[in-house]
């Protein structure tokens, strides 16, 4: 019996390709904080930082202070006041990067019927990201935080895609094993590895990724109208094996 749905944020619900972002994102926060640190030198240290922060599986520490402790340690002399610029820049600068994202309510209606069908519902996004930049994402999607049962952000998670621990936190979290759960994610290798738990997978096909990984296979796949005429149709779901 399905109970629970799983929605990946970026390329899933938002319409967005992840790679184009990041390099906007990057760009935008590395110029935010040119006046204490060179973009290059600053970007170093944050994709260092953020590659242990994904790694890391200590269950003691969120991502959040994982994060920040690496970056601490790359650059002890100048954090006090990379930390306040960095608050600024999700403050007021993120929100101008969602200038170019198309206007599309279809996924936020998607997840508001599904939500009152009564399955608990899970903004899974990778949880590299501060809530304000989780939050505001959001809002491009025309989505609320109240659609949603949780919503994962580095401030209150432990572990990173593609880390089945990520998965059985969030299970955890939400009171259900994965046989009840559905993940949609448009990510091959951080969504639709979660069927090795047991749960299953429908792959978003809009903005794939895929590393071509091919130890790695799903049971849907399709358009967010495909997922919705599966999802509102029935509760029980009998998965196939796509690669």
């Amino acid at each position: 019996m399905l109970r629970a749905v799983l929605f990946d944020l970026d390329g899933t619900l938002l319409p967005l390709d992840t790679r184009s972002f990041l390099k906007k994102y990057t760009a935008a926060l590395s110029k935010k904080i040119s006046a204490v640190m060179e973009p290059d030198e600053f970007l170093d240290h944050l994709f260092y930082a953020t590659e242990k922060m994904i790694e890391d599986l200590n269950s003691r520490m969120t991502n959040e202070e994982v994060f920040w402790m690496h970056m601490s340690q790359r650059v002890p002399d100048k954090i006090e006041t990379l930390l306040p610029l960095v608050n600024e820049f999700y403050e007021k600068d993120f929100k101008l990067l969602g200038r170019d994202i198309p206007a599309d309510t279809k996924a936020s209606e998607l997840v508001r019927k599904v939500k009152r069908k009564g399955f608990k519902i899970v903004l899974a996004t990778n949880p590299v990201f501060p809530e304000k930049a989780v939050l505001e994402r959001m809002r491009w999607a025309f989505l609320n935080p109240e659609d949603f049962d949780l919503i994962t952000t580095y401030e209150n998670m432990h572990f990173c895609k593609p880390h089945l621990e990520y998965y059985k936190e969030v299970l955890d979290k939400i009171n259900e094993v994965p046989e009840n759960c559905l993940m949609v994610g448009n990510d091959v290798e951080e969504d639709m590895v979660v069927k090795k738990m047991g749960m299953k997978t429908f792959l978003v096909e809009d903005f794939v990724i895929s590393r071509k990984n091919g130890s790695i296979s799903w049971d849907y796949q399709g358009t967010l109208e495909d997922l919705e005429k599966l999802l509102l149709s029935c509760q029980h779901l009998q998965g196939k094996d796509h690669r």
